[in-house]
């Protein structure tokens, strides 16, 4: 693992951690036991400390002020040298996100500025950032050449640079935006509705171009090294940050995002049950091939030296490798001292992976099931950017110590709760399904690979996406949609109406309007019991609070409707009143069921993400499962009777020609995080051969044991798989 050697493959998945070293530590670290540690884990790569958010160095530097506990010592070299004998990769880890006080004295013109053109203050008040765009730029450039140059390190992940809410108004950005735009920066989107939008953009263009210059001053020194970057992880808005992997990863050689597990007493339980699988999904698609990682928790931040329960850890580690993805666990070092159990866990979870490599690399998904995860959607979407509020949620704005009441963007972000919804509820319906990005509905040939997209409110989409998607549904593939889909273009500016309502059966001369559903309660009715979505659904169901007037086509596709109890009293039962009279009274489509060409369409007229996730009735499950298995003309790889909360992932091996079908158990009681998963049994799983291809046999290669397979009809094979733990491994061989 020299310099000179060209061989810096990585082996996949990566399984890593990151040791923290604060300055207590690194007096007294000794080099034996860090690698004793680390190897004990059976991790492959690790991160190291180069420098820290203190700023300074644990290396010898002629650049970075080296940090005074470590005297003569030069721990990078030593950390180096002792991890590769035992045949560990190390990446450099730099702090380039955060500048200490003393940094920011040094160096006023690196610091990124709010509005007021004061210093940003972050982490508690308690550190600045640097900015990008400024002379911060070429010094973190020249450290990253400096430690590639003088050290055997097999790669960089730098920790940043990221724009935070409110910034940047520097010299520097001021500069740089007014030879783009030939104007100053805004203040916030009601200035210059379209100006707001080009800085929204080049801000994330700014960042690109920044890790763009860190690869090549890395591949300057030598081309073979790795070079990556932290970045926001999946189900959080972007903009606020500037950091889309899916772009980033144009200019990394791995890409990883960020999916902690903080339990700092906030309602977070289903999303964090599930978030490390969904990142991995996320990067996945943003990497097209590359190496991934997902970044989480061994501490239960903001409880650094208190371990996460030991089978929360595992179902983090193997919900990511299952979606083909690798694990990086932060932990504070000496916290190992105080969880030896949990570590143990990390032990052997790490170790099954790698004693079962075959069945976690050269793997790709199965899954003919694609839902959207749009970024567009998502910045658009947002009020901040849609309205007149003052952005500048950081601080004070233009006129002073002007602070927004509605600058938490997090809770604004209805799109963000509809794809969390839907992710929850196929997870619990036990669909394998992928997340796609905008920039696969501009290639057609990418949506091919699925029968059903389901696109769920996506709001803004480009002309050409919605040719690409329309293409799709005429060529015979099924489409999953609901809300206002496609109302504006890809930069959030309004059509008259949607672009796709002539695929949604909706007339196209009608613009869809968000109304309340009258005096709750209100219902909706299926009229259409003998459709196949309405398959064990009964004649009224509850309505989301919120729905969207449309106009359908033709009214022979609308199955469902919403009641219309305008005239009833808030406190009368008008369900009642109408059903005993058989006189129901409807008011506007619900559902719409429609073929289009060769394809087929489910449309809800209200947000059927949001009415999973805040209204969870199982029955809005089954109607998603239901729409999904009407609009593939029932190509689903598989059907499960009589599970509990897990999740499948299926993926192929080209080479083996084989499937290998992962089961993720969330099963957990009513709390989370967990020491241990509840067991399930008696789960019956039926392949479904027309999609799958002919079986010959089916192992448990986390039992070592055979599978009885049974044959149902030409169609479907069964199996019963007595038990489920942790997590289940299986082997489908054709």
């Amino acid at each position: 693992m020299s310099t000179s050697d060209p061989d810096t493959t990585l082996e996949t998945p990566l399984l890593m951690v990151h040791n923290y070293y604060g300055t207590p530590i690194l007096k007294f670290f000794n080099v034996d036991d860090y690698a004793a540690q680390v190897k004990k884990l059976n991790v492959n790569t690790v991160h190291w400390e180069a420098t820290y958010l203190d700023q300074y160095a644990r290396y010898k530097s002629a650049l970075v002020p080296v940090h005074p506990d470590i005297g003569n010592r030069d721990l990078l070299k030593e950390v180096t040298e002792k991890l590769h004998a035992e045949k560990i990769r190390i990446l450099a880890y730099l702090n380039a996100h955060l500048m200490p006080d003393w940094m920011a004295k040094e160096h006023p013109a690196w610091v990124q500025l709010k509005s007021d053109r004061q210093p940003l203050l972050t982490y508690a008040d308690s550190m600045m950032s640097n900015c990008p765009n400024g002379p911060w730029r070429d010094y973190s450039f020249e450290v990253i050449r400096e430690i590639l140059k003088g050290y055997d390190v097999d790669g960089i992940f730098l920790d940043g640079p990221a724009f935070f809410e409110g910034t940047c108004y520097c010299d520097s950005c001021q500069r740089k935006f007014r030879a783009s735009f030939e104007k100053d920066i805004p203040y916030d989107s009601a200035s210059n509705t379209l100006l707001w939008r080009k800085f929204v953009k080049w801000r994330f263009d700014c960042i690109n171009e920044y890790l763009k210059d860190a690869q090549a001053a890395a591949r300057s020194i030598n081309p073979h090294k790795k070079l990556y970057m932290n970045a926001t992880g999946w189900g959080h808005v972007l903009w606020p940050l500037a950091r889309d992997v899916s772009e980033m990863s144009k200019y990394e050689d791995i890409v990883g995002a960020e999916a902690f597990m903080y339990f700092p007493g906030v309602a977070r339980e289903v999303i964090d049950l599930w978030l490390r699988g969904a990142t991995a999904k996320f990067l996945v698609a943003a990497a097209r091939g590359k190496p991934c990682v997902v970044f989480t928790t061994f501490g239960a931040n903001r409880y650094y030296y208190y371990p996460i329960p030991s089978g929360t850890v595992k179902s983090a580690i193997f919900q990511t490798v299952a979606n083909g993805a690798g694990v990086w666990l932060e932990m504070a070092h000496p916290l190992l001292t105080n969880a030896e159990k949990e570590a143990q866990v990390v032990s052997e979870s790490y170790g099954f992976i790698r004693a079962k490599k075959e069945y976690f690399s050269e793997s790709t998904s199965a899954a003919n099931v694609a839902l959207l995860w749009s970024r567009q959607s998502m910045d658009w979407q947002n009020e901040y950017l849609r309205g007149d509020q003052d952005w500048t949620v950081a601080g004070a704005g233009k006129d002073g110590d002007k602070k927004d009441d509605r600058a938490d963007y997090k809770d604004e972000q209805d799109y963000k709760l509809s794809v969390w919804g839907m992710y929850d509820t196929l997870i619990r319906e036990y669909v394998p399904f992928d997340l796609i990005l905008d920039k696969d509905l501009n290639v057609l040939e990418r949506l091919k690979k699925y029968d059903t997209l389901i696109l769920g409110n996506s709001l803004c989409l480009s002309e050409k996406q919605c040719d690409n998607i329309r293409a799709f549904v005429k060529e015979g593939g099924g489409v999953v949609v609901w809300g206002d889909a496609s109302l504006c273009d890809e930069n959030g500016v309004s059509r008259p109406s949607m672009a796709l309502a002539d695929v949604f059966g909706i007339n196209g001369n009608c613009c869809p309007t968000m109304e309340q559903t009258f005096p709750p309660p209100n219902y909706v009715y299926n009229k259409r019991k003998d459709h196949p979505v309405m398959d064990d659904i009964r004649q009224v169901l509850p309505a989301p609070k919120m729905l969207f007037k449309v106009i359908p086509e033709s009214e022979n596709d609308v199955i469902s409707w919403m009641m219309d109890n305008r005239s009833t009293p808030v406190f009368d039962s008008p369900l009642a009143r109408q059903m005993l009279l058989g006189n129901i009274q409807l008011y506007c489509p619900a559902i719409i069921c429609r073929s289009y060409d060769k394809g087929r369409v489910f449309y809800f007229a209200g947000d059927m993400g949001q009415l999973c996730w805040k209204q969870p009735f199982p029955e809005w499950r089954r109607i998603v499962k239901n729409a999904v298995k009407w609009v593939s003309r029932g190509n689903l790889p598989l059907d499960i009777q009589n599970g509990g909360f897990f999740e499948v992932v299926l993926r192929f091996q080209k080479i083996h020609n084989r499937y290998i079908l992962h089961l993720i158990n969330y099963t957990a009681g009513m709390v989370h995080p967990t020491d241990k998963m509840v067991s399930l049994s008696d789960i019956r799983i039926q392949l479904n051969t027309q999609v799958l291809g002919k079986i010959r046999r089916m192992v448990s290669v986390t039992r070592s044991t055979e599978i009885n397979l049974r044959k149902v009809d030409d169609k479907w094979m069964e199996l019963l798989l007595p038990r489920l733990d942790d997590y289940e491994l299986l082997e489908i061989f054709l």
